[in-house]
């Protein structure tokens, strides 16, 4: 993993070379109002409050504070409890010396929730922008709607991907995220990353190298959003539509781990991981002879794949076909001999099955790697 990072960081360094800035930096920008159709107020000022904190701090531009915006807006005797007319935004983004002024609108429709928003030039009174982004999963995914959405716009302001003195410091945030990676202090390593991201927004590998440091983390949530925004911007990106899955599969979010599960199998059919969490989400919702299937579907995409040995092997256990219990778990151990879990299950198995002598052989080995479980095992053996 650490080398497969490696070569991908420098090949989007190297990719990202003849990227073209969209517009002149430095610049103001100012952030109105959402209007709310079939939805709450606060869920269009809650986007407004998302999008402001996901544009913060970028270095290109600088954002003009929401409570100035509503003071300069009393003032004009103008409402900004929703989108104003194009020449209040004007009028509003000239007087706090705005260059951009953006604004849109939250739309219910059933399940589906679409953001949309116009980026407009200040000083040319135009619309420059147009962005839309969409959501079937109601409120819950407004979150992820809202950071695609500002990737848009960032891409617009700043543009799709460094030039000129900005690569010098793309280059030196690589520098850094790579170092602090190959110390294992992944924490520090995720803020360079990060800021590699503010300056090509819609590039789906640092989006997806992104999602693993997080996930490496074990911060699954942030790991599960990174990886959708890279399907987002390369829906053919199988192994981000498997890290999603994962990531929600780690969250216990069986049924919709599946259908992102799904999808990399769909793209990468010839991968095992998929098949193997999709098993454990099917094991987990009670659906026996799916997960069979699909931890047999593992091994046959990789008859290396020890954890889909120690999985089948556990269900067999569990139905009591103790033989063939036995041989899926000694291929497990054959595997990796230093696995307690597998080493554990195939001494019951071969307890329950009246070969004391053969738990007894996997009981001195646990002694050493694993005295919870050896005690477990004895007990059982008494």
């Amino acid at each position: 993993m650490r080398f497969f990072l490696h070569i991908v960081s420098v090949a989007v360094a190297v990719g990202l070379l003849f990227g073209t800035a969209a517009f002149s930096a430095p610049m103001t920008v100012a952030i109105g109002d959402f209007n709310a159709r079939g939805a709450s107020y606060s869920v269009g000022q809650s986007v407004v409050e998302m999008l402001y904190s996901r544009l913060a701090g970028n270095r290109a531009f600088r954002l003009v504070e929401r409570g100035q915006l509503d003071q300069v807006a009393r003032q004009q005797r103008i409402t900004m409890s929703g989108m104003v007319s194009q020449e209040s935004a004007v009028e509003i983004g000239r007087i706090v010396g705005a260059k951009y002024y953006v604004q849109g609108a939250v739309s219910h429709f059933g399940v589906l929730t679409i953001l949309t928003a116009r980026l407009m030039d200040v000083e040319r009174r135009t619309v420059v922008a147009a962005y839309q982004s969409m959501t079937d999963e109601g409120e819950k995914g407004v979150n992820l709607a809202v950071r695609t959405l500002a990737a848009d716009v960032l891409s617009s302001l700043t543009g799709p991907a460094p030039t000129g003195s900005a690569m010098d410091d793309y280059r030196s945030y690589l520098y850094e995220a790579m170092a602090f990676y190959n110390q294992g202090d992944y924490g520090r390593s995720i803020r360079y990353w990060d800021k590699m991201v503010e300056m090509s927004p819609k590039n789906p590998t640092l989006r997806f190298i992104v999602a693993a440091m997080y996930y490496s983390r074990e911060r699954f949530r942030d790991a599960e959003l990174s990886a959708k925004e890279a399907v987002v911007f390369d829906p053919g990106f199988a192994e981000a539509w498997l890290l999603a899955g994962k990531s929600l599969f780690m969250r216990g979010k069986d049924y919709e781990a599946t259908d992102y599960l799904e999808k990399a199998v769909d793209l990468r059919p010839e991968l095992a991981e998929p098949y193997f969490l999709i098993g454990q989400a099917y094991k987990n919702r009670g659906r026996l002879e799916d997960a069979m299937e699909y931890f047999s579907l593992a091994i046959s995409k990789d008859p290396g794949y020890q954890g889909a040995y120690v999985a089948m092997g556990q269900m067999l256990l569990e139905a009591a076909q103790l033989d063939l219990a036995r041989k899926v778990l000694a291929r497990a151990v054959e595997l990796d001999g230093t696995d307690p879990g597998a080493r554990f299950l195939l001494g019951t198995a071969m307890a329950l099955d009246g070969d004391d002598e053969g738990a007894r052989g996997q009981l001195e080995t646990l002694r050493v790697l694993d005295r919870g479980l050896a005690e477990k095992l004895e007990e059982l053996l008494r």
